[in-house]
């Protein structure tokens, strides 16, 4: 027998711990342990090593294996990486940019700082003509034997078109229980410009939860949210909160890390915490973090999470985030790399395969309107062909990461990350496996949380 390839020893603290990549069984090792271990990796006989019992435990627990179910294991990785690239789902999510236009003008948005502040929504007629080929959309998707349909409404900024998200929301559950599917949306939205006569609405409409960003305390994220002209975003956003929390809408805080203000979060996640109270806190309120990344100010992937490992514990202890450390199972990372009925549109019907795509047209791969063909079929073939194909984890790293131990944690990262590695815009962690130090940063940092909250 030999030890899987899909284990790592992860330290915390003082203390040594065994993990297994492939289903996330924790072993907590004494110094003895650790040295037999240690041994047995670097080459010596496993029967010399171990006793009868230590053998019995390694094996139950998946460590310990017949050298060919490690063979066994990669292929499994594979064939799921695969079937969930073409395989068709009950499941359907559309990511609607319902207007390209915003209120802030944020200097990290991939939109560049939209600087128009104005509200331009889409001319009813047109507005009506959009909402009914999302219908028809889905509800030809439910036909075919879609059970869920998950819609991702932003943009731009998706509450200057509040209007037409509740109007929409309020049809599409209507179609859910004509069609029998069910129907859920997610807000991603600033929260500066959220009226309680629509959040009073939205209470009744399945909003599983509203995202909304802070990116520092008062002064640093008014800096960094900026509106135009300059305002207080900060206190207004969080009247707002508490108004989406009095409905018993669920709330998560997202947080954009980089260089500018990385220092400052762990003092937002306790101001958040004393702010709401431990009553709404890991109930109606959560926090999600994130990596800036396109701008000056981006931290590197190795450097964030360094960063990161001091954000999420804290945010672990205080209970805005429920820590685990479990595998998940090797597949697409998101629609942009199936072939799928998942769909990005913007609010004029261009269907785009990464929502990081949305409003620059020449990127698009096609139109939800029935009426309008393809402009360049060469070009969409491309596209699609680019984040199917080109950006797959059959080719990216030179389709290691299929066989790599730390594939069910890491995932290969998103294809628009793995797109900037290939346009040389992001380091190429890839180079000398520094993505594996990377990866075994992330999940001593998960296994550490988890173990503080025991």
């Amino acid at each position: 027998m030999i030890i899987s390839k899909y284990t790592c020893i992860v330290p915390i603290g003082n203390t040594q711990y065994f993990l297994n990549t492939f289903n996330s069984a924790l072993i907590e090792l004494d110094g003895e342990t650790f040295q037999k271990i240690t041994a047995v990796m670097g080459g010596e006989d496993v029967d010399e090593v171990f006793s009868a019992q230590e053998k019995g435990l390694l094996c139950s627990e998946g460590f310990l294996i017949e050298p060919e179910e490690d063979l066994r294991r990669i292929l499994a990785v594979k064939m799921g990486y695969h079937f969930s690239k073409y395989k068709s789902t009950t499941v359907l999510k559309i990511d609607i940019g319902v207007t390209d236009k915003c209120n802030f003008v944020c200097p990290y948005c991939f939109e560049n700082g939209n600087k128009n502040s104005d509200n331009f929504p889409m001319g009813k007629y047109t507005q009506t003509e959009f909402f009914s080929e999302i219908r028809s959309y889905i509800s030809d998707c439910a036909k075919s034997g879609t059970k869920e349909v998950q819609v991702v409404w932003y943009g731009g900024e998706p509450s200057l078109e509040l209007e037409f998200i509740c109007f929409a929301n309020k049809k599409l559950l209507q179609d859910s229980l004509k069609y029998g599917f069910k129907y859920s949306n997610i807000i991603i939205t600033n929260g500066y410009a959220l009226e309680e006569k629509f959040i009073k609405v939205l209470e009744t409409q399945n909003v599983s939860y509203v995202q909304i960003t802070l990116d520092g305390l008062k002064d640093t994220h008014n800096s960094r949210r900026n509106t135009l002209p300059k305002a207080d975003s900060f206190n207004a956003i969080l009247k707002n909160i508490d108004l989406l929390i009095a409905k018993s809408v669920e709330v998560v805080i997202r947080i954009n890390i980089d260089s500018t203000n990385y220092t400052e979060i762990p003092q937002l996640l306790f101001f958040l915490h004393s702010r709401f109270g431990s009553d709404v806190v890991g109930r109606l309120l959560f926090v999600s973090f994130g990596r800036v990344f396109g701008s000056v100010s981006s931290l590197g992937h190795f450097d964030y999470e360094s960063v990161y490992h001091d954000v999420y514990t804290t945010a672990a202890k205080l209970g805005l985030i429920s820590p685990n450390f479990e595998e998940t199972e090797v597949g697409a990372f998101c629609g942009a790399e199936t072939s799928n009925s998942d769909i990005v549109v913007d609010f004029k019907g261009n269907i785009y395969k990464c929502w990081n795509d949305i409003f620059d047209e020449p990127l698009s791969v096609g139109n939800i309107y029935h009426d309008k063909g393809v402009d360049n079929i060469d070009k969409k073939t491309r596209t699609e062909m680019f984040y199917l194909e080109e950006l797959s984890l059959d080719n990216i790293n030179g389709g290691e990461c299929l066989t790599c131990e730390f594939i069910k944690y890491c995932g290969g990262l998103c294809p628009y990350n793995r797109k900037l590695i290939v346009e040389g815009k992001e380091e190429n962690i890839f180079h000398t496996q520094k993505c594996k130090d990377i990866v075994r940063k992330r999940i001593s940092t998960h296994i550490e949380a988890y173990l503080c909250n025991l």
